[in-house]
């Protein structure tokens, strides 16, 4: 099962999901590891299956959170289904009372919403002092994305930077959570004409991740033509 994680993070869901193979009888790690590999792979319905399995499975509000996420994360980038994730997240933050685990299910929510023409406000201090180390590395992510993508680019930097550090404690959640925070700097610069560091953030993550696996060296290449349209280069 960590062999199974570790691959995700490498960005190799085909390794994870044979290694998922032998893993002992199914249980609710197993059973998200295995929608988050599939939602990696772009199986949406099969990976829907596979989280909704953990969902039935998880036994407190950390592994119902954590299940929500991967589902509305699935449907998003996955397939676009905007709606039907909100709909999904709404519902299911009600059934969530911890109210440090309610704020990782409403980053998402808020997440999915801004790709709906809707705000949730400021995610800028949400879950507030002493919450798990994952639970803010959600807030920040998705607080990144919204922030940069409203303009408001001094509380994405911010966000940027204060989630990098946590980035670690997420990535079972989510494997490409540094590459995410990275590219929200990297937006964050463009947006807000600083040509030559943003320039400096893509050629270090290309020398980091050309030559590895697909994933990685496609989101940076997709980058590099963002900041050349940018640039006018056509």
């Amino acid at each position: 099962l960590a062999a199974a994680r570790r691959a995700l993070v490498l960005q190799d869901p085909v390794l994870a999901e044979e290694l998922l193979e032998l893993a002992g009888p199914p249980s609710y790690e197993s059973w998200l590891t295995l929608g988050t590999a599939r939602t990696a792979r772009g199986m949406v319905d099969d990976a829907d299956l596979a989280l909704a399995a953990a969902a039935e499975t998880a036994e407190n509000d950390e592994e119902r959170a954590r299940a929500l996420s991967r589902r509305g994360i699935n449907l998003t980038t996955g397939a676009g289904r905007f709606e039907e994730a909100a709909i999904l997240l709404a519902a299911g933050l009600e059934t969530v009372d911890d109210p440090r685990w309610r704020s990782f299910v409403a980053a998402d929510l808020a997440y999915v919403r801004l790709w709906l023409g809707q705000r949730d406000g400021a995610m800028t201090a949400w879950a507030g002092d002493s919450v798990p180390d994952v639970v803010r590395a959600n807030e920040c992510l998705a607080g990144a994305v919204i922030s940069a993508m409203a303009g408001e680019l001094t509380d994405a930097e911010r966000l940027v930077a204060e989630g990098l550090p946590l980035a670690p404690s997420i990535t079972a959640d989510v494997p490409m959570a540094r590459e995410l925070l990275t590219l929200s700097r990297f937006l964050t610069l463009a947006f807000g004409g600083d040509h030559e560091s943003a320039v400096r953030v893509l050629d270090i993550e290309l020398e980091r991740v050309l030559g590895g696996p697909d994933g990685a060296s496609g989101t940076w290449l997709a980058a590099r033509a963002v900041q050349r349209l940018i640039d006018g280069d056509l």
